[in-house]
């Protein structure tokens, strides 16, 4: 089972509103922990963020992935080379996290209907191919500097659940200038979830790889909308 930090009501087992956040590449469940005091909701909203499985040492400390999970697929990641071609790769350890997630969510009574589900980076690219996976589509999706990934499965996915995915709420940000993960990757994205009939919120900001605290009250307003928030 995924280890993971909670904020708010972290023994509540019965269904009620609660935000799951996958954290990106090199980081861990701590790196996203602030947003659920920087980002206030109303009501009694629990906040899950559960930590990769691969721990892997970095230059400067020790670093969590999602995927790869094996020596040399973390170092074409830790050059950069990785992220190039992630539309067309379908790594294993993609297909594992997404398995992982699932799993979690449900040993923590997540209520779908009641739930988003997101990330940033590499976890909003496992978020995306979890709810994809979902046997109840979540109530709603939140990508953070995301990108397409294993686009022939994502999209042949998202086709097979078309009528399902009609209306899901899908809020997406991605900076303009993000060296990591170009705007273009994020907005292919999107425009998977589109062409499928969600409804994708998609919000480009100036600036670079990361969650801006400009973007706060943005994501607030839509999380607000997704969980039915008071």
């Amino acid at each position: 089972m995924l280890e993971s930090v909670h904020v708010g009501d972290a023994d509540r087992q019965t269904p009620g509103p609660t935000i799951v956040l996958c954290h990106g590449f090199g980081a861990d469940a701590q790196d996203l922990a602030p947003l659920a005091h920087e980002i206030p909701l109303p009501g009694n909203v629990r906040w899950l963020f559960p930590q990769a499985p691969y721990r892997f040492q970095m230059a400067w400390s020790a670093g969590r992935a999602w995927f790869p999970r094996d020596s040399e697929g973390i170092e074409s990641f830790l050059t950069g080379e990785g992220f190039g071609s992630l539309a067309e790769i379908d790594p294993p350890g993609l297909n594992d996290s997404s398995r992982e997630l699932i799993e979690f969510m449900d040993h923590m009574g997540c209520d779908p209907a009641r739930t988003v589900v997101g990330g940033f980076s590499q976890g909003a690219m496992v978020a995306a191919d979890a709810t994809l996976r979902l046997p109840r589509l979540p109530a709603g999706l939140l990508l953070c500097s995301g990108s397409i990934i294993a686009a022939d499965r994502l999209r042949r996915s998202a086709e097979d659940r078309a009528v399902e995915l009609r209306g899901l709420q899908v809020a997406q940000y991605h900076g303009q200038q993000d060296p990591v993960l170009p705007f273009g990757s994020g907005q292919a994205l999107a425009a998977l979830f589109e062409s499928a009939g969600a409804a994708v919120q998609f919000t480009a900001f100036p600036g670079g790889h990361g969650i801006p605290q400009g973007i706060f009250p943005s994501i607030a307003e839509q999380l607000g909308k997704m969980l039915e928030l008071d």
